[in-house]
């Protein structure tokens, strides 16, 4: 059975409006109105307005842009140097000026995802397969083995202040791990190639995946199970015009 009984089911997605920004955006995050893209075609960020107004070339950088969060009125960006695939994290305040960076280890594929739990910033280690978290200025408070990991695609989503989900493209396994014990609280394997992955409200994970991509799970974050499927608007049913 594809629902789970929890109550209330999660509000259906609706497509409000659609904005033409970067060519080849492989990372977003909102906050407060303001939707911050990354460019990876011209290694920038893109800033989009609440009344849809875009700022190209809000922050210009020296790699692909992998995935940004804003924390406390810093935007922090997981940057892949260009051609050595060497990461960074980089923050900048909300006008677009550079603060401070730190590197990061990993694996040399592009497609990694940041988190944050209250001040922790959360990060896979494909190299190492763990979960490594810092401070807000970079420095290293603690790690953790993850299950799954190899050194390929992977996205994370916070889940409240103590928790984090996961999802694995090789391996199909999207999983929530409590950051302070280590412990694997669910595992869910619904999946073939999982992709993004949010969570809203503490309470339902949105998970996509390349086997069916207008097709979104939902799923408890409580417990790992599928509540409901979500069509998702595709690229031909929003059209080309801005």
């Amino acid at each position: 059975n594809i629902l789970h009984s929890i109550f209330p089911v999660p509000k259906s997605l609706e497509l409000i409006r659609t904005v033409k920004a970067a060519s080849k955006p492989i990372s977003l995050c909102c906050r407060d109105g303001i939707i911050y893209v990354g460019n990876d075609s011209a290694f920038t960020i893109e800033k989009i307005t609440a009344n849809g107004e875009v700022q190209k070339d809000f922050i210009k950088l020296d790699g692909f842009v992998s995935s940004m969060k804003v924390v406390k009125g810093e935007l922090y960006v997981l940057v892949c140097s260009s051609p050595a695939r060497q990461y960074k994290i980089k923050v900048f305040n909300l006008e677009g000026q550079f603060t401070r960076t730190w590197e990061h280890v990993d694996s040399d594929n592009y497609l990694n995802k940041l988190g944050v739990c209250g001040e922790r910033i959360v990060l896979p280690n494909r190299k190492d397969k763990t979960l490594d978290m810092y401070s807000s200025h970079g420095k290293i408070l603690k790690t953790l083995t993850l299950p799954h990991m190899t050194e390929t695609q992977v996205a994370v989503a916070s889940a409240g202040n103590n928790s984090v989900i996961i999802s694995h493209y090789d391996s199909n396994h999207v999983f929530k791990v409590d950051i302070n014990s280590g412990e694997t609280l669910w595992d869910s394997t619904h999946f073939k190639h999982p992709r993004g992955i949010t969570c809203v409200d503490d309470r339902y994970v949105y998970v996509t995946n390349d086997e069916n991509m207008s097709t979104a799970y939902i799923l408890d974050a409580q417990t790992g199970n599928v509540v409901m499927l979500e069509e998702l608007a595709t690229f031909s049913d929003i059209g080309s015009e801005p």
